[in-house]
């Protein structure tokens, strides 16, 4: 009776071992897994800010690109603007000329 216990006991601490072993080889592997899932995450996220970063210097080049073109613009408008006003003067120079003839 005893030798069957210690049989069954034996067995049973068997198949306790044998359940802990499968038990670390699967959270060796579940480890490993996200282990491999959180490099590849922090992959996607350097490769994720350095296309931010690019996009950054992009929009600023843009930016200034733009704000110098502004720039062009109004100093063209200006000197329209003076040309514009010293043909008029020109013009009712003329006319007061004409005027006086």
């Amino acid at each position: 009776e005893k030798s069957k216990i210690l049989s069954e006991q034996a067995a049973a601490f068997e198949e306790v071992k044998s359940n802990i072993a499968a038990m670390e080889e699967e959270t060796s592997s579940i480890t490993s897994r996200l282990s491999h899932e959180a490099s590849d995450l922090r992959n996607a996220k350097q490769a994720a800010d350095e296309r931010v970063s690019a996009l950054e210097y992009e929009l600023d080049a843009e930016k200034s690109a733009a704000a110098a073109k502004l720039e062009e613009m109004e100093c063209e408008l200006k000197a329209a603007i003076d040309s514009n006003n010293q043909l008029k003067e020109h013009v009712s120079s003329l006319q007061s000329a004409n005027d006086d003839v």
